[in-house]
């Protein structure tokens, strides 16, 4: 039997307006990366990390990361370097998740001018790190029960839905042309393809660092 989950921690995920899916996690032996962290495991972080292989929200569209990977989510080590696994993504910050469309989130340790432990969102159309102003419990919150219909809405072609929940761990959509330089298109007129997230990321951290040397 697996661990017992914090209740509370386990009802808001269950009544969460946008719809998010627990992937609970297979392995019942206790890991280290809440120590390699120093994350207080009754924190909303810690309990995401602790008993979850990580969470799928609004048809997967935003997918946070657990302590283990899943089917349809990565493990928070995929994306970070944590007990020497060498997965260095970003320096002095920690990725905590992801959208399809290629944004990243990451908790700030120092990478941002901002106070530690605020979620920043790598923008996939403006190429830019942007402060949410959201530590994460405030951001977990957000993505749960927040205005992500709204906010993504631009981004949202006719069928998205269907076409988000059967995508799997590491992958997201390119667009052509890609997000960044879209104007007035219409997002369903546009060619998109399933790729790797790695690839969407080196992509786009590449042609971020193109347009700062511009």
């Amino acid at each position: 039997m697996g661990q017992k989950i914090n209740p509370d921690f386990l009802n808001e995920i269950k009544n969460a307006t946008n719809h998010a899916i627990l992937h609970p996690k297979k392995s019942q032996e206790e890991d280290s990366i809440l120590e390699a962290l120093g994350i207080d495991e009754e924190s909303i972080l810690g309990m995401t990390l602790k008993y979850t292989a990580g969470i799928s929200v609004y048809h997967g569209w935003v997918r946070l990361f657990g302590g283990e990977s899943s089917e349809f989510t990565d493990s928070i080590s995929d994306w970070n370097d944590i007990n020497d696994s060498e997965q260095v993504f970003i320096e002095d910050a920690l990725l905590v998740g992801y959208d399809l469309l290629g944004g990243f989130f990451a908790v700030n340790t120092g990478a941002f001018e901002d106070e530690d432990g605020m979620v920043y969102y790598f923008a996939p159309d403006t190429l830019l790190w942007e402060s949410t102003e959201l530590d994460y419990n405030d951001f977990f919150h957000w993505c749960l029960y927040g205005d992500i219909e709204d906010y993504y809405k631009p981004y949202f072609w006719k069928s998205f839905a269907a076409d988000c929940e059967v995508l799997k761990a590491n992958q997201g959509f390119q667009f052509d042309p890609p997000v960044y330089e879209l104007e007035e298109e219409d997002i369903d007129s546009l060619k998109r393809n399933v790729v790797s997230l790695r690839d969407l990321w080196e992509l786009t951290t590449v042609e971020d660092e193109e347009i700062e040397e511009d």
